[in-house]
């Protein structure tokens, strides 16, 4: 299950890419009453459960990104129980409030089709796909009902499987490193990363301009992405030991690529960023 801070000082833009890692893409939704209402997006064919509570469900996690999408705080914790959102985000509805506009941000995002619906009594699984910048990332989100209304109770993000035509990649994370043969990485990739260190790892894909470096990002002013920087996507945190997979929607663009780590090292008492401590490496996709 994927876990990230709400807020990580010095990152801006890039920490609030990874505070919402399990929302999805807008259909715009005029439904303000925390209920289950679909937006412009009606919920769609599924399998397993097809029934109206099953619906309903489907209903609401597309309304809690639509909510997501337009900023509307209020709206977006409507749809989440407390624990759904200590769950997935280590925080309070208090803390989401106080983060403000940092909270809602990040790449492009889209919601996948839903593979399958559960309902049983008043609890829910809902399995599906959702793009977060170039990424697919499976989601297996439980639900509860509260009154009339479902909610989302956790989350739980499920590795994509690496498709037959992709060129595999693997890819091993250390202290404090990017392990990979940079010269086999072609537009139809994907990755498969195994965390062999002894601390967290993330792995964040950033599309650079030609000659920047690392230096240059954690210079830049975290307020706004540098100018030319594109967030593609990110695959983790991996606990040590841990391994997932990176899979695109499709076959990335030709140009020059970085891979960092965010994630503070857990021996600094300072906290120092990995990708301060060299945990960045740059490559080039022809």
């Amino acid at each position: 299950m994927t876990r990230f801070r709400l807020v990580r000082p010095a990152f801006g833009v890039l920490a609030a890419v990874l505070i919402g890692s399990a929302l999805v893409l807008g259909c715009s939704s005029d439904d303000d009453d925390g209920g289950n209402g679909g937006g412009a997006n009606e919920p769609t064919a599924i399998a397993g459960d097809d029934s109206e509570e099953a619906r309903a469900v489907e209903s609401t996690i597309r309304s809690a990104v639509d909510a997501y999408t337009s900023a509307n705080t209020d709206q977006f914790l409507s749809y989440w129980t407390d624990e759904g959102l200590r769950n997935e985000f280590d925080a309070s509805r208090d803390d989401i409030r106080s983060a403000g506009a940092e909270f809602f941000g990040g790449p492009p995002i889209e919601l996948g089709e839903f593979e399958s619906v559960e309902v049983e009594e008043d609890s829910a699984t809902a399995e599906f796909d959702f793009v977060f910048g170039s990424v697919v990332q499976p989601q297996r989100y439980s639900l509860v009902q509260e009154g009339t209304s479902w909610k989302i109770n956790d989350t739980e993000s499920m590795d994509a499987e690496i498709p037959d035509d992709a060129t595999e990649v693997e890819m091993d994370l250390d202290e404090f490193s990017f392990e990979f043969d940079t010269s086999a990485v072609k537009r139809n990739v994907a990755f498969s990363v195994d965390n062999v260190g002894e601390q967290p790892h993330e792995a964040v894909l950033l599309k650079i301009p030609a000659g920047y470096t690392v230096e240059q990002l954690l210079q830049a002013d975290p307020s706004t992405l540098p100018a030319g920087v594109e967030i593609v996507g990110f695959a983790g945190p991996f606990e040590p030991g841990d391994d997932g997979t990176m899979v695109f929607s499709d076959p990335i663009a030709a140009g020059t690529y970085m891979f960092v780590c965010f994630i503070p090292d857990t021996e600094d008492p300072e906290e120092t960023p990995h990708a301060a401590k060299g945990m960045a490496t740059t490559f080039n996709v022809q």
